[in-house]
């Protein structure tokens, strides 16, 4: 497999781990003067965290660019699981809250990872498929809580939240 495609930011691929779990990442080109992989391995983003891997090309298999393809899929089921976990949280700021900013046609989103009285800890997360990052909260790192605390507001707010219980109809009808 050649490793040099037209727009390496947008490669999906699978990687087969050291102890053979299956990592879903994109292909990195190196940054500014960051030095070039070794021969035969590729820069690797996980595609949640953002984590770079040096991989050998044994281990990539590329993922056709579908919508609801494999690599789409990972990536919505990993949403979906900090979503829950973040409405399961009580409201607040706290460990495991997920945030988000709009940015471009999508969204950027954050995990809270430490929270003290000076500031909270971002992590970013690769939620977006565009993989969007906020202006100002970058890739992550220590903000002042009152700039987050707005941002956990928005999240905590039951106007983004969805309804979890369901409706049951007696007759199967809508009532008028």
């Amino acid at each position: 497999m050649e490793c040099k495609k037209m727009n390496p930011w947008r490669n999906h691929v699978r990687v087969i781990g050291p102890q053979g779990e299956t990592i879903y990442g994109i292909f990195r080109k190196p940054w500014g003067r960051e030095r070039k992989p070794k021969k035969g391995y590729a820069f690797i983003e996980e595609a949640i965290t953002g984590q770079t891997y040096e991989v050998h090309e044994s281990r990539i298999t590329d993922l056709p660019q579908d919508f609801d393809g494999e690599y789409d899929k990972y990536v919505e089921a990993r949403f979906n699981e900090a979503q829950e976990h973040s409405w399961s949280l009580p409201k607040g700021v706290r460990p495991g809250k997920l945030i988000s900013t709009g940015v471009g046609d999508g969204y950027a989103f954050y995990v809270i990872t430490k929270v003290n009285k000076r500031g909270v800890t971002l992590e970013w997360r690769g939620y977006s498929l565009d993989r969007w990052s906020d202006q100002v909260l970058g890739g992550g790192g220590v903000f002042p809580l009152r700039a987050i605390e707005p941002l956990v507001r928005r999240s905590d707010s039951d106007l983004f939240r969805p309804k979890l219980e369901k409706l049951s109809l007696k007759s199967g009808k809508r009532e008028e």
